[in-house]
């Protein structure tokens, strides 16, 4: 069973419009004129849907693992979007929430339980994992008198790879949240100054194992002496120390972190060959052939292992990675990532 919600975190500021995207006939990614959720994939009919569908599990106790193959694909239906529940704006909740900032969390639709999940089929296991994008145009309006808007385009989120896979038993809920530092603008001026994003937050539970994976993305934040500019800007410069150290969303902890391993908390920077965005990274893994160079090596864990530091060696795109999952058996590993762009070394 799967549900999507999408709450604001924005003192004095409401959701009052919002559009998603969708690929099309043509594979075109475009805003779609519904008010439906949308989740989309990488990949071209990731999604399994359909009635009087019948298969065959086969479970390997061993591993744990199983297979799924479907035996009347006549019946399927295969998409590269999911539509969830019709998005309703203000106050018009269809459920709760442990968040208890949660002003707006499921829409309302004829194919949801009353516990606003959807019963989907489980991914075939002959479909590799594939991450999962959510973008879309929405509009915060205040709460006060004044009405002051603020547009925000092609806000986007991904889930890894590893929270993608639909298996029997298991209940999904994918939570999105709306925040401050993105893309967007106040009233009449397209004053870009970094307002509003929306990043990916997900509660996982397996019935077969009794557990619950809370999925929060933690904060990863940057630091480097000097950077603060006249203007009151943030400039990094190559040949030059940065800092970083990644926050826990839901406690304020500071997190423990490794280099060289695949347990969470791993920490890796990676220089770019072209701009990339963090959700992009999620739906297109950084490769070997797309790297200038790998400044992994470079890490330096702190004594107490709460922060590291990097240097970058040139101008460019550097992408600091951290492992949130680790990889089990046929699960692939989550990472959360944040991107900075590095000016030239100043003379």
């Amino acid at each position: 069973m799967v549900r999507v919600g999408l709450y604001e975190t924005i003192p004095g500021y409401s959701i009052t419009s919002i559009k998603f995207y969708a690929y099309d006939d043509k594979n075109d990614f475009n805003v779609s004129e519904g008010n439906n959720i949308i989740l989309t994939s990488a990949t071209p009919n990731y999604f399994v849907g359909g009635s009087n569908v019948s298969g065959t599990v086969t479970y390997n106790w061993d591993t744990p693992s199983y297979t799924f193959k479907y035996t009347n694909n006549d019946n399927l239906k295969k998409s590269q979007n999911w539509y969830a529940g019709y998005f309703k704006p203000h106050n018009a909740l269809a459920t709760t929430s442990s968040e208890t900032d949660v002003d707006i969390l499921y829409g309302t639709d004829k194919d949801m339980s009353t516990t606003g999940y959807f019963t989907v089929l489980p991914t075939p296991s002959t479909t590799d994992a594939s991450p999962i994008l959510i973008k879309c145009n929405y509009t915060l309006t205040s709460d006060d008198q004044k009405g002051e808007t603020i547009e925000v385009t092609g806000a986007t989120a991904a889930i890894p790879a590893a929270y993608s896979k639909w298996e029997a038993n298991t209940r999904y809920t994918y939570l999105f949240k709306i925040s401050d530092k993105t893309n967007g603008y106040t009233g009449t001026d397209p004053d870009k100054t970094g307002l509003y994003p929306i990043t990916f937050d997900a509660v996982v539970m397996d019935e077969k194992q009794g557990t619950i994976t809370t999925v929060a993305t933690p904060s990863i934040t940057t630091y480097q002496k000097g950077s603060v500019v006249e203007n009151g800007s943030i400039k990094y410069v190559a040949s030059k120390e940065i800092k970083v150290t990644v926050t826990d969303n839901t406690n304020g902890d500071i997190k423990t972190l490794s280099k060289g391993g695949s347990s969470v908390g791993n920490v890796a920077v990676y220089k770019l060959t072209k701009e990339r965005t963090e959700a992009d990274l999620q739906i297109n893994n950084i490769k070997t052939s797309e790297l200038t160079s790998t400044n992994s090596k470079g890490v330096t864990l702190a004594t107490d292992k709460k922060s590291f530091t990097f240097t970058p060696d040139e101008e460019g795109y550097y992408a600091i990675q951290y492992l949130t999952t680790a990889a089990v058996g046929d699960k692939p590993a989550a990472y959360t990532y944040k991107v900075v762009y590095v000016a030239a070394a100043t003379k």
